[in-house]
């Protein structure tokens, strides 16, 4: 039996952890340093400019979403010929926990297994905890 494709696993799990917090803490410090180097910017008065290899400017993205009023905001985007983007929509993993719980208490009923009307799949994998 070879043992070595699970220990490969839990080896390549613990670098995948050991990444992902390496990778919060880096996504941490940029939040931390952006406000100082968008003052930098502004404070220089230059739209870009190459540092380090890199050339780097200020952007400004806006997004957006529907407040609470959510009649009024289809009202306003029928007014602006953008009543196409309303959606109604179901979060797959609220909808994912329900069904796994149905499926330990009594089954999932035959509807949900319509596939045009629902996609279910079976993820395997391994739990991998500290000993």
């Amino acid at each position: 039996m070879a043992m070595g494709d699970i220990s490969s696993y839990i080896a390549l799990t613990k670098e995948k952890r050991r990444l992902q917090s390496e990778l919060k803490d880096t996504e941490e410090l940029l939040r931390q340093t952006l406000e100082d180097a968008l003052s930098t910017f502004e404070e220089l008065g230059v739209d870009s400019m190459k540092l380090d290899g890199m050339s780097i400017s200020p952007q400004s993205t806006l997004w957006a979403r529907m407040g609470d009023s959510v009649d009024d905001a289809i009202e306003t985007l029928k007014k602006y010929d953008m009543a196409d983007l309303p959606k109604l929509t179901v979060n797959s993993m609220s909808l994912s926990a329900r069904l796994r719980e149905m499926e330990r208490e009594e089954g999932i009923p035959e509807e949900f297994l319509n596939e045009n009307a629902f996609v279910l799949n079976y993820k395997n994998t391994l739990a991998v905890r500290k000993g």
